[in-house]
């Protein structure tokens, strides 16, 4: 089981050729992410642990993650610093996640996700901003 490491920073990971980043890259292992980086998605099928540099942001297009009942998979930070986590929709991590502590923003309820132990996440749904204008012509 090798232990993978993304190392970005300030890059912007687009969907133009499909999902750019899955856990599963590389076999099974722990991943942990430096930098702050836009990802087109995060997905996994592997159990390990997912880490994030502490103090950095990093934004999902589609966030979602899994372990299985006996075997939590591990989500949060490098450090004691906790690690902010953006996507679209709500942070709901599973009703059989556990809240290892200094988590903000993360509903312990039933969702997309489940079976993690996270510890020092900041999750934060992106807004979506709609642009309406009125239109005035002059003649």
């Amino acid at each position: 089981m090798a232990d993978r490491y993304w190392v970005g920073g300030t890059a912007s990971w687009d969907g133009t050729a499909g999902t750019k980043w899955a856990t599963t890259s590389g076999g099974a292992g722990n991943l942990t992410v430096t930098g702050s980086n836009m990802f087109q998605g995060l997905t996994n099928t592997a159990i390990g642990r997912i880490q994030f540099t502490g103090g950095t942001t990093n934004t999902f297009t589609s966030f979602v993650i899994n372990g299985t009942l006996g075997n939590l998979l591990q989500l949060g930070s490098t450090n004691t610093t906790a690690v902010t986590l953006k996507k679209t929709g709500a942070w709901n991590v599973g009703a059989n996640s556990t809240d290892g502590g200094f988590n903000t923003g993360l509903s312990f309820t039933a969702g997309d996700m489940d079976y993690l132990s996270i510890s020092y996440v900041t999750g934060q749904v992106l807004a979506i901003t709609t642009v309406t204008s009125n239109f005035l012509m002059f003649f």
